[in-house]
Parts: C-alpha cells; sequence; structure tokens
C-alpha cells in the first residue's frame, strides 16, 4: 500500500476510534492536520459523525446468542480476560464503519454503475476453457483536450404527478440468515439477487422472483472465491462480475466471474480475466462492451475491455484519466461516462468503448459529484455546489445541452438516496428521509418531466439500505430497529 494510501487509512481508523474512544494527544493531532488538508477524509469523518447520532438514538440491542457466543470465545480484552457485551456492540459498529471508511476512501459511490441495460444480442460463452483465444493487443488512446462546452439549458418540464402511492409489504429473508449483512443488489428482468456476507463470514447469494421471498442460494464450486463481489452487471445473455479470487480479497487476486442466469457462477478462466492488483474496482456494460478497472498501487487507473464477458484487453488510457480520482463509470446503452477528481476540480469523461475518453464539462459551481446515472435520454449527476459543500443536496441534468437543475427532486441535508440509477427505461431515484419510515421514488425518461410518488408502509425504525428493481418490483432490504436483516417489495402499477 502506498504511503499516501497508508496515511488516509490511517485517519479513517482514527476517526472511527475517536468515536468510542479518546485519543492519545498526538493521534488527535496527526488526525486533525490530516483532516485539515484533507477533504475526502474530512467528509467521511462528518458522515461518521452523522451515523453515530442516529445509532445513539436507537435502543440497545443484544446479539443472537450464537453470533455472541461465538465471537466472545474469540475476542479478549487488553487484559487478555474475554471480551465484555459492551466490547462486542463496540467492535461490530467499529467494524462497519471501518467498512463504510474504505469505500469513501476509494470513492465508490455504492453500486451505482450498473446500468440494468436490456440482454445484447452477443452471448457470453460460458464454456471456454484455458485454451481460450489470447488476450488482444491494448488499444492505443488518443487523450482529448479538456474543453469548456457552451451551456445552454433548456426550460425544465413541471413534474408529473404519479397516479399514487406505493406500498411496501414485507417480505421473507432466508431462514436463520437475519444476521446476513448485504453487500450489494442487482437484478434483470424479474430477478433479484444480492451479495451477502452470511452469519458464518462466508459468502452467500439470495435470489427473489417477482418481489418474492429471498432464497438461499447455494454457490457450487466455492463461486467467487469465498468472497461475494461487489459489482456485478448484466451483459449479453448472462452476468459479468468483478470479484477477487480467494476470500481474503488479495488486492492482487482480483477476478473476473461470469454466470449464465445471476445463479451458477464460475471464475473466468481466460488468462486475461485475472487482472492482478488494483483497488477502487469499477464497472459498467453498455449493449455490446463492458469495461473494468480501478487504480494501481501508484494511483493510475487502469481499465480493460471485453466485448464477449470472456477475453479482457488493458487499455491504455489518456493522461487526464489516467491521473483522475474516478468515482464510477456508468453506460446509457451505447457509450460510457465516468466521473470523479482531476487536479482537486470535478472532472468528467465520455467514451464509446473505452479508447478514445473525451473530457466533459462539469455540473456549473459543482465543488463535488458523488452520482452518475446514464440513460438515452440524458445524464443525471447529485453532488455539492460550491455554495454548499459540505452537503450532496444538489442534482442536475444534462440532455447533450447543457447542465440545469432538478427542481423536483428538491432533497434535504439528511435525506438518503438509495437508487440513482439509469437504463433504457429512464432514470429512477428512490430516497428516505434520512432514517425516518418516508420514502419516495421519482421517475423520468429523459431527465426533464418526473413522475414523484411516496412510498408507504415501512415499519418505524426500519432503515433501507438498498433499492433496485426488478421488472415491474421495486425491492428493498434494510435493517429492523433490533438490527436485523428485513427485506420489503412494492409493485408499481403496470
Amino acid at each position: 500500500m502506498s504511503d499516501e494510501r497508508q496515511a488516509h487509512q490511517r485517519a479513517l481508523e482514527l476517526t472511527v476510534a475517536a468515536i468510542d474512544f479518546e485519543l492519545e494527544p498526538d493521534e488527535r493531532a496527526r488526525l486533525t492536520t490530516h483532516l485539515d488538508a484533507c477533504p475526502t477524509c474530512r467528509r467521511a469523518s462528518s458522515l461518521y459523525a452523522a451515523d453515530e447520532r442516529a445509532m445513539e438514538v436507537l435502543p440497545a440491542v443484544s446479539a443472537p446468542d450464537r453470533v455472541e457466543a461465538r465471537v466472545l470465545g474469540t475476542t479478549r480484552d487488553r487484559a487478555g480476560r474475554p471480551a465484555g457485551r459492551g466490547w462486542l456492540l463496540t467492535i461490530a459498529a467499529a467494524a462497519g464503519l471501518v467498512a463504510i471508511g474504505g469505500l469513501l476512501l476509494q470513492r465508490l459511490p455504492g453500486l451505482d454503475t450498473s446500468a440494468g441495460a436490456p440482454p445484447a444480442t452477443t452471448r457470453m460463452d460460458l464454456s471456454a476453457a484455458p485454451g481460450s483465444p489470447a488476450p488482444r493487443s491494448p488499444a492505443p488512446v488518443s487523450p482529448a483536450p479538456r474543453s469548456a462546452a457552451p451551456v445552454t439549458p433548456t426550460p425544465a418540464t413541471p413534474t408529473t404527478p404519479d397516479a399514487g402511492p406505493l406500498d411496501w409489504r414485507s417480505v421473507a429473508v432466508p431462514a436463520g440468515q437475519d444476521d446476513a449483512r448485504i453487500l450489494a443488489t442487482f437484478a434483470e428482468q424479474g430477478l433479484a439477487i444480492a451479495t451477502v456476507v452470511e452469519p458464518s463470514g462466508e459468502a452467500g447469494l439470495w435470489t427473489s422472483r417477482e418481489g418474492g421471498p429471498w432464497q438461499d442460494t447455494e454457490l457450487l464450486g466455492g463461486a467467487f472465491g469465498g468472497s461475494a463481489p461487489f459489482l456485478v452487471v448484466p451483459f449479453g445473455d448472462g452476468f459479468v462480475a468483478l470479484g477477487w479470487a480467494d476470500v481474503a480479497r488479495s488486492e492482487t487476486e482480483r477476478r473476473i466471474w461470469v454466470s449464465p442466469d445471476g445463479l451458477a457462477w464460475r471464475a473466468n478462466v481466460d488468462p486475461s480475466a485475472s487482472l492482478g492488483s488494483f483497488g477502487h474496482g469499477l464497472a459498467a456494460a453498455s449493449d455490446d462492451t463492458i469495461l473494468v478497472g480501478g487504480r494501481s498501487a501508484t494511483g493510475e487507473t487502469m481499465i480493460w475491455r471485453s466485448t464477449d464477458g470472456v477475453v479482457f484487453s488493458r487499455l491504455t488510457v489518456g493522461d487526464g484519466l489516467a491521473r483522475g480520482l474516478l468515482g464510477g463509470v456508468v453506460s446509457d446503452g451505447s457509450s460510457f461516462f465516468a466521473f470523479g477528481e482531476l487536479d482537486g476540480a470535478v472532472a468528467m469523461w465520455r467514451t464509446d468503448d473505452g479508447s478514445v475518453w473525451t473530457a466533459l464539462e462539469p455540473p456549473p459551481e459543482s465543488a463535488r459529484v458523488i452520482r452518475l446515472a446514464a440513460s438515452p435520454g440524458g445524464l443525471l449527476a447529485q453532488g455539492a455546489t460550491r455554495a454548499a459543500p459540505s452537503v450532496d443536496t444538489a442534482i442536475w441534468r444534462a440532455d447533450g445541452q447543457g447542465w440545469v437543475d432538478v427542481p423536483a427532486l428538491s432533497l434535504g441535508a439528511g435525506d438518503r438516496i438509495l437508487r440513482f440509477a439509469g437504463s433504457h427505461a429512464g432514470l429512477l431515484v428512490v430516497w428516505q428521509d434520512g432514517y425516518t419510515s418516508n420514502m419516495h421514488a421519482a421517475h423520468s425518461s429523459d431527465g426533464r418531466s418526473w413522475a414523484v410518488t411516496e412510498i408507504g408502509g415501512l415499519p418505524d425504525g426500519v432503515v433501507i439500505d438498498h433499492v433496485d428493481l426488478a421488472g415491474w418490483v421495486l425491492i428493498g432490504l434494510g435493517r429492523d430497529r433490533q438490527g436485523g436483516t428485513v427485506a420489503f417489495a412494492a409493485d408499481l402499477p403496470g
């Protein structure tokens, strides 16, 4: 790990420790110095504080007996005594915050890079063997100059109200899995899939059809190397996942996994699918191309491309993209769009196939962009303005003529966006009013006219963490007041 990344990681560890413990004077001074100079870690620190305030209002809960016995049997305090319940809850909370902090450090905005495009005509060959064709030679990339395109805003169309509110209904989770931790969800047609860490610590896969009960699906052959992936994208007639080859998630063991149906997975055995070492994974697919990538130990952005989901070619990217701190990549079905930071400023790029990346003008007066969604009707971005750099409540749209605000999507400082995605069907945004039971969904085919509706029926104390769209059903996974995993579904009018 580079010295810079170690400094960021150490700052995040101290930030988490400071929530429950008094730091040593030198630790406090080192943390303050780092936060003063690092906006990324400073934002992470503010989010930790917000989560801590939210946790303070929740009632104390007891861990399930089987979990407490297992943890207390292996965890001891500094004096060598078995750790008590207080230590158990502290360790669990800190582990969760460090996991979130790792994502913030890597600038990974959730899982919004899967655009959910319809199946393309090219079918992945899942029977590939070690004798598959050799990887194609890296394609040269001509870096395009960064230029500011003139902005000609188009008038916003008034919001189109939905016919009526939606209602969540409770959905059963697999028996004995209410302590599982949900990593990611993705959906294609009527099938919803969740990658989870089971109470035993092993990787798991849940499936739900048309908003029905979640089923625990066996991962045949040690799928994902025992470590569930964060990034899964539909591609061709199947799915492609960016994961690891081992349960330790070694950075030197990044690997591509493939599935014909989202249920049966296997490692891509083509030599080009073993991607080696990088952090902060990225993945997105158009109708005929998939791009995956990450950031090397030296800070360089790396991108691979495949047109069949089997053979991946390392691309040579231009200086701007290579030096950029990418937050994510999305696709509208025909092109790809990347967002992040370059030389301390908001930056965006566009490419048709990963070969040539053209710099795009970011939203005006934007201090940060943390999410991007793409559909054939245009782009949607979320972030912060220079006037209010500490809150990510600004939402902009672009339809080829410039970026403008979206009045229909007016967020409060505590609102939590749970789904921010685009597909051939348009743009979808789902958010929850902080940690209350109030939820909303907004849909638009072009980013100009929006149908906004309320989603009711969520019990008090339930926090939704993951939302996806499976056919005509909105699915949600989260936690109840006691910290157990819960699932809900809302049927859309069809």
